[in-house]
């Protein structure tokens, strides 16, 4: 089992997105943005968390006693337990989101968007709403990704180390599935084309 952890104050000590790959047991004991639970995973948040977002079977997440977790979404099933809270979960597909937590929301409905992107292998994209982080996810090896989203308009940004930044924009879920695809360019080939518009 691995511990993440940080050091200093709840704005400097915060820790961004965190993968936690399958039948990994992880303890989260940072402030983080997003923590993406795949499949088998098993994660203890002992810190608040915007949001957790379960992507793959057979998941579970403990929230100890006075950590809050404000939004919770998966794509399948998935058990959220402890005497932490959850303010918000929901779940796509009929996906089996079982809460046992402190004041544990009523699951509302959500929807899977997926999609590829290109360039995308080992990306993580996260996805935000009113500038608060609302769910993130592991693309796969070809780029492939889904993720559990309630009805609402969001943001995307997608990141992969030696590549520029992606942003996927007005992403709009609205009673069903929705496919959002992208790409990324690797970070030389701007700088080149940069060079070349300079000239």
């Amino acid at each position: 089992a691995a511990t993440i952890t940080s050091s200093g104050s709840s704005k400097s000590g915060a820790v961004g997105t965190i993968i936690v790959n399958s039948s990994a047991a992880v303890t989260v004991d940072a402030q983080t943005t997003a923590v993406a639970v795949q499949e088998k995973a098993s994660v203890t948040l002992k810190q608040d968390v915007q949001a957790v977002a379960i992507t793959a079977a057979d998941a579970t997440v403990q929230v100890e006693d006075k950590v809050t977790v404000a939004n919770v979404t998966s794509t399948t099933a998935a058990t959220v337990s402890g005497s932490g809270t959850v303010t918000a979960a929901s779940a796509a597909d009929g996906a089996k989101l079982t809460m046992q937590t402190n004041a544990a929301p009523e699951v509302s409905e959500a929807y899977q968007v997926s999609g590829t992107i290109t360039n995308g292998a080992d990306a993580t994209i996260t996805f935000s709403q009113n500038y608060q982080v609302a769910a993130a996810v592991k693309a796969d090896t070809n780029g492939a990704y889904t993720v559990a989203l309630p009805n609402g308009t969001y943001t995307g940004t997608v990141v992969r180390e030696g590549y520029n930044e992606g942003s996927l924009s007005s992403i709009t879920v609205s009673g069903q599935n929705v496919q959002v695809n992208g790409s990324l360019t690797p970070q030389n080939v701007a700088v080149e084309k940069e060079s070349l518009n300079k000239t």
